[in-house]
């Protein structure tokens, strides 16, 4: 805007993408613009409108998606225009899920989406028993702690009790991948211990 010397009165925030459909995305948006307006002697407004979720009954009328729509068509003219697709990481798909265990009957997140897939992250420690459960989800609520347990998919990983105490990493190897490994010396990964495990949408 500053480039074009333009200076709106009125400026309109489209939620556009799917994890706008969360009312946690729409709350920062709006804390965010309160915090920007607290002082605006001006009168500007910055007005946020809701995702227009798909009507199945009108399958041609407007949608969430209709803002990206709108945005790439109404660009400045002469501006060069940027595209960044948060989809990827150096050419991989972004990891999708949240894996982790369950606090007080909802998932507490420990390896989160988004994830790298070479870096190594502390799940916990072996059960006396030798095995764990580990919980997952796609939902992006899943990163606030919040997401409850009959929302998550669960498995189930088998160390034997003569592992108990020790120390589980966990990471992403592929969008619907990851590997949990005993840690070695120094906290380090130990490639005989480790269990493989596909994830499911």
């Amino acid at each position: 805007m500053k480039k074009a010397d333009l200076q709106p009165k009125v400026f309109h925030v489209i939620l556009a993408g799917n994890s706008s459909q969360s009312p946690i995305v729409r709350q920062c948006f709006q804390e965010k613009i309160d915090r920007i307006m607290a002082d605006n002697p001006a009168g500007d407004r910055i007005i946020l409108h809701a995702p227009i979720l798909p009507d199945p009954a009108n399958p041609e009328a407007p949608t969430l998606k209709t803002g990206v729509a709108i945005g790439l068509l109404n660009s400045l003219p002469g501006e060069p225009m940027g595209m960044i697709n948060r989809g990827e990481k150096g050419g991989e798909t972004a990891f999708p899920y949240t894996v982790g265990r369950l606090k007080q009957g909802k998932l507490s997140p420990l390896l989160k989406r988004g994830a790298n897939y070479v870096e190594w992250t502390e799940f916990g420690r072996v059960l006396d028993e030798g095995v764990n459960k580990f919980f997952y989800s796609a939902n992006p609520m899943a990163l606030t702690g919040d997401l409850p347990r009959d929302q998550c998919r669960e498995g189930r990983l088998s160390w034997g009790a003569a592992n108990a105490g020790k120390t589980i990493l966990v990471k992403a190897t592929a969008p619907d991948a990851v590997v949990f490994a005993l840690a070695g010396k120094a906290n380090a990964p130990d490639e005989k211990n480790q269990i493989e495990i596909k994830l499911r949408g």
